[in-house]
């Protein structure tokens, strides 16, 4: 006689397996290295036009500081000299021009664009820029990679773990049953994770785009798991109050 508890553990066993890969894979993501170059969103065509013309006049490494207050570079200065140490290699005052009399512009080359420094110091620098004046701006290639950075860094600390608490709770909600929607839960989740280790193998790098796919790789997954549940518990639930009534 052919018992289903043998079978049932089986299953167990192989659904906590491939639950803990996947979240393995979610703790994995952590690691990978970020690649938050602007140069992503330019089409292959004009990207080594504008790699050559940074190359030529030496823009990869170097950001323009302008305020609305003219004659204040020397503050601007003081407020580099506070950034790591050997983080910037050269700084020099620009003239402004007469429709641009009232601003102060400094220029600086730095040695490093690795986006753990870009991320350290330009917070340093926006910090003391917002304390010593009341506009700034600046330019480079660089501070759009900085801020691409920290969009990335966002959307994996806040916006994922905002929309996995979000989706927890609707489940509980819609489903009204804890063990069915913490099931449903850790399998999109484990979509996640599977998602990062294929990104680790094939790219071992993320960016703003491939961060993309992990998330329709959950909410994909819990819509149409929660989507064919609620039919299922709908269908018992219609013939159980068929049978109450036949009885």
């Amino acid at each position: 006689m052919i018992t289903l508890k043998p079978i049932l553990r089986t299953s167990t066993i192989y659904f906590i397996a491939l639950v803990a890969i996947g979240l393995s894979g979610i703790f994995i993501s952590r690691t990978l290295p970020s690649n938050m170059d602007s140069a992503l969103f330019i089409a292959q065509k004009e990207l080594q036009e504008l790699r050559d013309y940074h190359k030529e006049f030496g823009l990869n490494n170097i950001i323009v500081i302008t305020t609305t207050t003219p004659q204040r570079e020397n503050l601007i200065l003081k407020q580099i000299q506070l950034l790591s140490s050997n983080f910037v290699e050269e700084t020099l005052v620009l003239t402004p021009f007469a429709e641009n009399k009232n601003t102060s512009s400094v220029m600086i080359s730095v040695t490093s664009t690795e986006y753990k420094d870009l991320l350290e110091n330009f917070d340093l620098l926006s910090r003391l820029l917002d304390k010593g004046f009341k506009e700034w701006s600046i330019a480079g290639n660089l501070w759009t990679n900085y801020h691409l950075a920290k969009q990335n860094i966002d959307i994996q600390e806040r916006i994922f773990p905002a929309i996995f608490i979000l989706i927890g709770v609707l489940l509980v909600i819609f489903l009204r049953n804890i063990v069915l929607s913490l099931v449903i839960f850790l399998v999109s989740l484990s979509c996640t994770g599977y998602s990062f280790l294929l990104i680790k193998l094939i790219k071992n790098e993320v960016h703003l785009l491939t961060n993309i796919v992990p998330l329709m790789n959950f909410v994909i997954p819990t819509a149409t798991t929660t989507t064919t549940t609620a039919q299922k518990l709908y269908q018992k639930q219609q013939q159980r109050q068929q049978q109450q009534r036949l009885s």
